[in-house]
């Protein structure tokens, strides 16, 4: 099994294939673009399954420390298909992973851009949740955001890593969770409503 240093996660920063599927359906194009990395996708999701929980709360920070990842591939790769969904929040119901309690996204919906498309608009998550059964090492946060610029600072029971540069705007760390906010300057927009 490839571990934490040499695991390839390009799967999770391909190019969007952004488009109204609706319209469009899935053809050629769709099925070449999804299944261009499944070699890469199919590594992580056992590295998701079987890694120690230090192990997988670092590859989760460093998906979104450098580059703004495609959170629903990342999802896909340790939790189930079945999901909770309000407008603007999804919560996963099922997990690859005994140690995983609660995972969500907050999306960002912008509004629409013209009348001509509903799907011009930014659309992108503004927060991921995870949440776990076990406590989380402080040791392992530190190890993920080895050289990059932060400010870490304490509020109640969170520790706050304020970092520079990059797609997490703040890290909220707590006993057993993550919250990453982030920079609306360094997202990707993968997919549109």
């Amino acid at each position: 099994m490839k571990n934490k240093f040499n695991l390839d996660l390009s799967f999770l920063y391909q190019v969007p294939l952004i488009r109204n599927y609706y319209v469009a359906g899935i053809d050629e194009e769709y099925e070449a673009w999804k299944n261009k990395y499944e070699n890469e996708k199919n590594e992580f999701r056992k590295f998701s399954e079987e890694s120690k929980l230090e192990d997988f709360v670092y590859m989760f920070i460093i998906a979104f420390r450098d580059t703004f990842p495609n959170v629903i591939s990342l999802s896909y790769s340790f939790c189930g298909e079945s999901v909770k969904e309000t407008e603007t929040r999804t919560s996963h119901e099922e997990y690859f992973r005994d140690d995983i309690e609660y995972f969500a996204t907050e999306m960002l919906i912008g509004p629409l851009k013209d009348d001509e498309s509903d799907l011009n608009r930014d659309n992108y998550e503004k927060e991921v949740i995870i949440n776990f059964k076990e406590n989380i090492p402080e040791k392992i946060i530190k190890k993920a955001l080895e050289d990059i610029s932060y400010e870490k600072t304490v509020e109640g029971e969170k520790t706050i890593y304020s970092i520079d540069d990059s797609p997490i705007d703040r890290l909220e760390v707590t006993d057993k969770g993550l919250t990453l906010l982030m920079n609306p300057e360094k997202v990707i927009l993968y997919y549109k409503l």
